[in-house]
């Protein structure tokens, strides 16, 4: 009977020793799982300031859009009043031009008064 107790303390104890090294890698995989924890957070850290550049960039990029869009309008505006000026510039030559029509007409039949006088 007491070879029965031993086997049975020395099962125990083996079963003790098991236990022990069972909470031993308990507290390993809880400290990896701290570690990874932290990582975590770190990359949480990372994709929130990610995320921040990302909005800024946008904003940024918004303003600049706004910007080239006013600018865009602007060079249409005086392309259109440049357009205008062209064109109230050509009726302008154009009606200088007939004028000078007549007036070498008019100075044609001087001439030929002046030639008429002179004979």
């Amino acid at each position: 009977m007491n070879d029965i107790l031993n086997q049975i303390l020395d099962q125990l104890k083996e079963l003790g020793n098991e236990v022990k090294g069972q909470r031993g890698e308990l507290n390993g995989l809880r400290g990896e799982v701290k570690g990874q924890r932290g990582e975590l957070n770190g990359l949480r850290g990372e994709l929130n300031d990610l995320r921040n550049d990302v909005q800024a960039i946008r904003e940024e990029h918004g303003g600049l859009l706004r910007v080239l869009e006013h600018r865009a309008e602007v060079t249409s505006a005086n392309i259109v009043r440049l357009q205008e000026d062209v064109t109230y510039l050509t009726g302008s030559v154009n009606h200088l031009k007939g004028d000078m029509d007549q007036l070498k007409d008019d100075i044609g039949q001087l001439k030929g008064k002046v030639d008429h006088l002179q004979n």
